[in-house]
């Protein structure tokens, strides 16, 4: 299964491995629509945990399940991403 996202994130799970389940891949367009070379380090780093945050939860919701195909789950990215380059940029 493929799901594919905004912001250029792309969710793959592939077949299951074995008795501990699946393995989850993400391809994410995060970090070129947030991160800017102008930043400071400290902006950076503090973009890079948003980016690795969602990443991770995305992968973790994939991985236990949930239809990340759901309009719910668009709005809320979109959202989120949003809230964070308002904050952040």
């Amino acid at each position: 299964m493929e799901i594919k996202l905004p912001y250029g994130i792309e969710i793959a799970t592939a077949a299951r491995v074995g008795k501990e389940g699946g393995v989850v891949i993400l391809r994410s367009g995060l970090a070129d629509e947030l991160l800017d070379e102008g930043m400071s380090e400290l902006e950076r780093a503090r973009v890079q945990g948003f980016i690795d945050g969602t990443e991770s939860l995305l992968m973790a919701l994939a991985g236990a399940g949930i239809d990340l195909r759901r309009p719910e789950v668009t709005k809320a990215l979109v959202d989120a991403v949003e809230a964070a380059n308002n904050k952040l940029g």
